[in-house]
């Protein structure tokens, strides 16, 4: 299928248009193949999704020329860790009560954020730690985790190292990050502000075993993950150390597997095939044409709307009682945009 690469942002750098490109010059099948003419493309893919942080119901994307005169063949990738179905696509951190699999396919992050994951010498290690886990603390979940205490884990509260800030200075504390992950052999993977979370695929790449401990996440069809993850709800959290024990004489198979199911589905020689085969199995086997859905009637869109309209009560009061550290929009940094300029330059070298 032809595919055309989308954006309703003007800076192509600030998107993960450039990164795609690359992925598809990368993709080792060569089922599918980019094309400049959106026109006679078969499958048109818009990759902004995450950048629109005053415009969570994406009406930059979804009033779109592209959108509206190509309605049946266009589709979103979604990264954002709060997201609704705007339009059918691929959906990172969708929720469980909120997946639709007529229109949506859950997926993988589209790009690594700490490249040293993938450097060999954090590979081949010798694990030292039953577990391990370096994160913020956002929730109670996080909290219990940060918590834990084991001779052979390690637990770390990383709220001060900001991944999308310290792209650049922050290389010691990437690489520390990706050594933890070898030295470990099984990373806890919790929910962090979204269901999803960087650190399984991470975990998976690094050929490490993942513990899942997320109840509203999503997994990717393909990969067996029985095989290679453990999954954990929420609610049992102080008992992870426990299950993880119990488990450790799989870990060598367990870990072999999550390389592997890694490299078929998730590495950047297969992500861009894999990607548009979801798209293509969306539009095939598509019930309801898309002019006849209402997406601002989505339950999830609603209750994401009331919240947001809370949020920005709040940030306006105040901004009104303190005017002197009153920031405007304009003013506002984007952890997307600057993710993406950093990530893209750095991996077009």
């Amino acid at each position: 299928m032809k595919v055309f690469l989308a954006s309703a942002i003007p800076e192509r750098q600030t998107t993960f248009v450039p990164w795609v490109e690359i992925l598809a010059g990368r993709d080792r099948f060569r089922t599918h193949s980019l094309t400049d003419d959106p026109d006679e493309a078969d499958i048109i893919l818009f990759l902004d999704g995450n950048s629109y942080n005053y415009d969570f119901s994406l009406k930059a994307i979804r009033r779109h020329p592209l959108t509206i005169k190509h309605r049946r063949k266009t589709f979103l990738y979604d990264e954002r860790d709060q997201t609704w179905c705007a339009m059918p696509g691929l959906y990172v951190s969708m929720t469980k009560g909120s997946f639709n699999p007529q229109r949506q396919r859950a997926v993988s992050y589209v790009s690594m954020m700490n490249e040293f994951v993938l450097m060999e010498e954090y590979r081949h290690r010798q694990p030292d730690l039953l577990f391990s886990f370096l994160g913020r603390r956002v929730d109670r979940t996080r909290e219990a985790i940060l918590a834990l205490s084991h001779p052979r884990g390690l637990v770390e509260d990383t709220s001060n190292f900001d991944v999308f800030k310290d792209s650049e200075g922050g290389n010691d504390g990437k690489r520390r990050y990706a050594e933890i992950l070898g030295r470990s052999k099984f990373v806890l993977c919790p929910k962090g502000a979204g269901p999803a979370s960087f650190r399984l695929f991470e975990t998976m790449a690094i050929g490490r075993v993942p513990v899942i401990i997320s109840d509203d996440w999503v997994a990717p069809t393909g990969p067996d993950w029985g095989k290679f993850a453990l999954r954990i709800a929420e609610r049992d959290v102080l008992h992870v150390a426990a299950i993880i024990e119990a488990n450790e004489i799989r870990f060598e198979e367990m870990a072999r597997t999550a390389r592997a199911a890694w490299e078929e589905w998730f590495s950047p020689e297969v992500l861009f095939h894999r990607m548009i085969e979801n798209c293509r199995e969306i539009m095939a086997n598509r019930l309801v044409p898309e002019g006849f859905r209402f997406p601002l009637l989505d339950s999830r869109f609603l209750y994401l709307w009331a919240r947001s309209a809370k949020w920005k009560l709040h940030e306006t009061v105040t901004r009104a009682l303190r005017p002197s550290v009153q920031r405007t929009k304009a003013e506002e940094p984007s952890n997307a945009a600057e993710q993406m300029k950093g990530h893209n330059e750095r991996y077009a070298k």
